[in-house]
């Protein structure tokens, strides 16, 4: 049998040296000179909503991300990087068009010339410690690439740096379309002295087809079982429902696990296992399996919540091991409403709290979430997901308060989860030197008016069952009880 070559590098038996580069810091991480190679990424939004690229930046950086770069291809973009990030970086996606002219496609030379044209950009600024990434559907011309600046500056300036998860190839361009690859990646790596990272696998597999009862980790071929599942209760699951629906079941878009289980074959009770603990649609058999899934897991999640049946015996199974809990909250109306209250004029001074007002519904958020969780959203990463998450409910246009005349706020609430079907209330707070005053009741008027003609056509909040001063406000504001969620804080 003769052999045919495919024009694959040889794969070297041993890692090479690595170039020897000037050291910089990319804020307190060492790159370059002697230091490791470190874990990056880049956020797949539009930098311009810095609520949804905070998100991503918090994300990646509980995954273990030390540097996380963002694109900035528009002025809006670059507006936002005060509050966000400074990076460079060159895209074969989207190299100048002056080079494709000259070079015909994007070689490793256009993007080394791109690099450095940018890069001298911001030497004219006195910009001194740059570091260049560069993106390239085929890892040879990426290694290329990050060979040509190199003997192009002296004093090393131009550092060449590692991407994360090379084995599964990125270009970004118009689009930011992914692509995957298995080969081609580990032979030039080694050459260069890159030290080899697991690749991603980007395909999605077929569906399962199961004969038999168990549980497992759902995979994005089964979010339309998924999402029929959740479509059962549409009110109850809507935190969920509107995760699912915006990142499918992808557990690092998701922020976690979906387990699913499954009667003879077929779906029947799904389990979100991320910040939160939450069953879903769970019989009690279903309940079991995923407190065995819990337990050799190990406890990752800040609180379980959910329906109050099934919630209460997932916590029976869960706390001899994981208990005891910061406390426990057995008992919370759900309620819902789909119409406006009669007797009770939406507060003309509750509006949409803009972009340039963070800074003062911040503290507002803070004060809120200590009260009713108990510990500040600010503890652990300084506030970082919790600034996120309430920088995305701003930009969205669901967050919503009165403001006195100094400009602080008196009442607040915002617009959390939402789907098609439902949205839920949540984060409802009065200052307490207003409290007493009839502000809630046509506070949360103007966000049931807001809530009804914008998002979904039912609205929903839960409720704990001590504060009979809310549960008051909200029934007559024409909220109905349908039910009761339990919520488990660690």
């Amino acid at each position: 049998m003769t052999a045919i070559s495919l024009g694959m590098p040889d794969v070297p038996t041993r890692l090479a040296e690595r170039r020897k580069s000037r050291q910089i810091q990319v804020g307190p991480v060492a790159v370059g000179g002697d230091a490791p190679v470190s874990v990056q990424s880049m956020t797949t939004t539009r930098t311009s909503d810095i609520g949804a690229t905070l998100q991503q930046i918090a994300e990646l950086t509980a995954s273990g991300c030390q540097i996380v770069r963002v694109a900035c291809p528009t002025q809006d973009d670059a507006d936002a990087l005060p509050v966000i990030a400074r990076r460079i970086g060159v895209n074969a996606g989207s190299l100048d068009r002056r080079l494709l002219q000259k070079y015909g496609r994007a070689t490793p030379e256009a993007l080394a010339e791109s690099a450095l044209w940018e890069a001298s950009l911001f030497e004219e600024h006195d910009f001194r410690d740059i570091k260049i990434s560069v993106k390239h559907n085929d890892p040879v011309v990426m290694v290329e690439a990050y060979r040509q600046p190199a003997p192009a500056r002296p004093g090393d300036r131009l550092l060449p740096v590692l991407r994360p998860r090379p084995g599964g190839r990125v270009q970004a361009g118009r689009g930011g379309h992914r692509r995957s690859g298995g080969h081609g990646g580990p032979a030039p790596r080694r050459r260069h002295g890159l030290r080899r990272q697991r690749p991603a696998d980007l395909r999605v597999r077929p569906p399962h087809v199961l004969t038999q009862t168990t549980s497992r980790v759902l995979e994005p071929s089964d979010l339309d079982a998924a999402l029929a599942i959740l479509d059962r209760d549409p009110v109850a699951n809507a935190f969920v429902t509107a995760r699912v629906q915006i990142a499918g079941l992808d557990p690092w878009r998701l922020g976690g696990e979906m387990w699913g289980w499954y009667e003879h074959g077929m779906l029947t009770s799904l389990c979100y296992a991320g910040a939160n603990l939450v069953p879903i649609c769970a019989t009690p058999r279903a309940v079991r399996a995923f407190a065995d899934r819990a337990r050799r897991a190990g406890r990752r999640c800040s609180s379980i919540v959910g329906p109050a049946g099934p919630t209460a015996q997932l916590w029976r199974l869960l706390e001899p091991g994981w208990g005891p809990a910061r406390e426990v909250r057995a008992h919370q109306p759900l309620m819902v409403t789909d119409r406006l209250p009669d007797d009770i004029a939406p507060d003309p001074y509750v509006r949409r709290v803009r972009k340039d007002e963070m800074e003062r519904i911040m503290p507002a958020c803070v004060a809120m979430f200590t009260e009713e969780v108990g510990i500040s959203p600010l503890a652990g990463d300084g506030g970082l997901l919790y600034q996120a998450r309430v920088a995305e409910l701003v930009g969205s246009g669901r967050s919503f308060a009165r403001f006195d005349a100094d400009g602080k706020v008196v009442f607040k609430a915002e617009i959390g989860a939402a789907t098609d079907r439902a949205c839920q209330i949540q984060g409802v707070w009065v200052a307490p030197e207003y409290r007493g005053k009839g502000l809630a009741a046509p506070g949360m008027a103007a966000v049931l008016r807001y809530a009804l003609a914008d998002v979904a056509p039912v609205a929903s909040l839960y409720v704990n069952d001590f504060n009979t001063a809310a549960r008051r406000t909200y029934l007559r504001v024409g909220f109905q009880e349908v039910g009761a969620f339990m919520s488990v804080l660690f």
